[in-house]
């Protein structure tokens, strides 16, 4: 999932996330969601464990009573192993998810630094999918003039989103 992993891009990769954004915050939002479905409560763990395998007029005629703490006992230890495990699992999941509103936020900080002509022309050419073409007839500019400026202004958004990760290279080798 390129979108959530936040690290330093080349130029086909910010054009492939470009691309996508548009629909990328309610498809982050819905991957939130499915996690947090996923959460289990301290009932259903339990009423999942206890019902496993076992069979209710068994347990009803004459298991000893120690028998029966002993079940209880593993029961609730094999339950809190699952919530614990269930639980680190989707925290790991919802970090990389929130890491990845972090990388979205930081591309749209990026392309709002942008010089406002380079910043419409990513968003209408990469973003809303436009084409060079739509955007060279609506600004009057040929088609040479419009790969060039669309290029300088990918490149600046490279230059400006892959400086965060030059600077944190430095920091981490002080």
């Amino acid at each position: 999932m390129l979108f959530l992993d936040f690290e330093p891009m080349d130029e086909g990769d910010m054009v492939k996330y470009l691309g996508e954004m548009e629909g990328l915050e309610t498809r982050m939002q819905g991957m939130l969601k499915e996690e947090f479905a996923r959460l289990e409560s301290f009932e259903e763990c339990i009423w999942r464990k206890s019902l496993r395998g076992s069979n209710p007029e068994e347990n009803a005629g004459g298991n000893p009573p120690a028998r029966n703490a002993d079940t209880i006992y593993n029961i609730l230890v094999s339950v809190e192993r699952d919530l614990e495990q269930q639980g680190n699992e989707i925290a790991q999941q919802i970090i990389r998810i929130t890491k990845g509103q972090e990388k979205l936020n930081y591309v749209r900080f990026c392309i709002r630094s942008l010089p406002a002509e380079q910043a419409k022309l990513i968003s209408h050419v990469y973003v809303k999918r436009e084409g060079q073409t739509f955007y060279a007839a609506e600004k009057h500019y040929s088609k040479s003039m419009i790969c060039r400026k669309t290029k300088a202004a990918l490149e600046s958004l490279l230059v400006l989103y892959n400086r965060r990760f030059a600077q944190k290279k430095k920091t981490d080798k002080e």
